[in-house]
């Protein structure tokens, strides 16, 4: 490939910091950066700016890691929670737990890990283990709280490891793939399953799917610097072996449909940008699946009668979990 050129790497640019980790030897630079390293550099000093105001993460400084992983801002640790913060959401989770749980409503919060959670090696051996403000809240909250808690990070690292090297989250993108997704869709069911019956489990079996990839253009990331194409990346894909139930969604993707036994649903989540990939599986269990958000509201619930309540965040979002949790005196469906 002839000499690297010189890049931003290490230092910033604007007001971006570039970290590309090992790019000095051409052995270590992903495909991202093979074909056009130096077109790649001149992107991310002329978009930078506008990188950061449509990444839809916080505007700390956006990283591209030592494979070209983008990852977003969160992984230096910098963000946390007051212990008044804390003490505030132990009991805001608390009071819609026990409001739920008096409405005969199952209640979890389902936590998405952000990209360098899973992948965090691919930073270096100083990022890898960095504390985040959720390792500052699990261990402090009550144990009644901390049961209703779904953290995605276990899962999805054992997944990351199980199907390398496919990838669990996409590589330029902030979001987890149809892989990463069923492995959290799994995850749910398991913990739902230890509280309630949940029809078709067999459905939640990777083993009833073939995995397939196909090279596809760069995810919001790649977007984000108005150059999706310059950032190629993988699509995967699960393709039924079998007949599976199908699953039919609105046009805005806020009710997800199955002809299924549909006594344990229907199911809400209040959820971000990662919801939808989870509401389509999980239709499968509860014939109605309602996409809402970000945050739990009991008039929906009693609006929508459901008896399944997800509160769905990823990591960088973790602020929602201050709430307000609005009208929750009204969440008992009448």
């Amino acid at each position: 490939m002839g000499k690297t050129p010189a890049g931003p790497c290490g230092r910033q640019v604007n007001s971006l910091e570039v970290r590309c980790p090992g790019l000095g030897d051409s052995k270590r630079i992903s495909e991202l950066f093979a074909h056009d390293y130096h077109a790649a550099n001149t992107r991310l000093k002329n978009r930078s700016e506008r990188a950061i105001s449509l990444s839809n993460v916080s505007r700390s400084r956006p990283t591209i890691d030592e494979h070209g992983r983008f990852v977003s801002p969160d992984f230096r640790g910098q963000l946390r929670f007051r212990p008044s913060e804390i003490t505030r959401i132990n009991a805001g989770l608390d009071a819609v737990r026990k409001r739920l749980e008096a409405c005969g409503i199952t209640f979890l919060v389902v936590l998405v890990p952000n990209k360098q959670s899973i992948y965090g090696s691919f930073l270096g051996s100083d990022e890898a283990g960095v504390s985040t403000r959720i390792d500052d809240l699990l261990p402090h909250l009550d144990e009644s709280v901390r049961s209703i808690i779904v953290d995605l990070r276990g899962p999805l690292r054992t997944a990351s490891d199980t199907h390398a090297p496919r990838l669990v989250y996409n590589k330029t993108d902030t979001h987890w793939n149809a892989l990463g997704a069923f492995q959290a869709y799994q995850a749910i069911l398991t913990e739902l399953a230890r509280r309630i019956r949940v029809p078709s489990l067999d459905l939640a079996d990777l083993d009833r799917f073939d995995v397939m990839q196909r090279r596809s253009t760069g995810g919001d990331m790649g977007r984000s610097l108005l150059a999706p194409s310059r950032f190629p990346d993988t699509e995967i894909s699960l393709i039924p072996k079998a007949p599976i139930p199908r699953v039919e969604a609105d046009p805005q993707h806020t009710v997800f449909r199955a002809t299924v036994d549909a006594s344990a649903g229907p199911l809400v989540i209040f959820g971000d940008s990662f919801a939808a990939s989870l509401a389509e599986p999980l239709a499968r269990h509860f014939g109605k699946v309602y996409s809402r958000g970000p945050s739990v509201d009991g008039a929906i619930i009693a609006e929508t009668g459901s008896k399944v309540v997800l509160l769905e965040l990823v990591a960088r979002q973790a602020g929602r979990l201050l709430g307000p949790f609005p009208n929750m005196e009204h969440a008992c469906r009448q």
